[in-house]
């Protein structure tokens, strides 16, 4: 089975993934748009189709303010709680991920807008907020 999006039917910037049938991308059009999204999966040159609208939102931008900037620990020193804490945009929304993160990472939102990094000893990391 192959995905594809129906045509004229995608908001500027995005696009549908032919083997999983994902939507990914950035939308590239004023706030507020609405735009039919539909995906068609063909099977043996069958096509069934499946729409969803959905209307572009705009967020406020996110300034990251971190400090310190990174960490460095000496072995046998105590695991420190680094709290890094982003400006602006809305605050309930903000979530925090860590990308390819060792199993010695970890990051924990600690109230509206705010997160808490672990690092273990002897290592160095930073993280950044991944808007909801």
């Amino acid at each position: 089975m192959t995905f594809r999006q129906a045509e004229g039917s995608f908001m500027p910037g995005l696009s549908v993934n032919a083997a999983t049938g994902a939507v990914s991308g950035t939308p590239d059009a004023p706030a507020g748009t609405e735009f039919a999204i539909a995906v068609e999966a063909v099977r043996n040159g069958f096509v069934v189709g499946v729409t969803q609208t959905l209307s572009r939102i705009l967020r406020d931008p996110i300034d990251i303010d971190v400090a310190p900037e990174s960490v460095r620990l000496a072995t046998g020193e105590p695991l420190p709680m680094t709290v890094f804490g982003a400006v602006g945009g809305d605050q309930d929304t903000i979530g925090w991920s860590l990308q390819n993160a060792p199993d010695w990472l970890d990051i924990q939102a600690s109230g509206p807008g705010q997160a808490v990094l672990a690092v273990a000893s002897g290592h160095e990391a930073a993280a950044t907020p991944k808007g909801r």
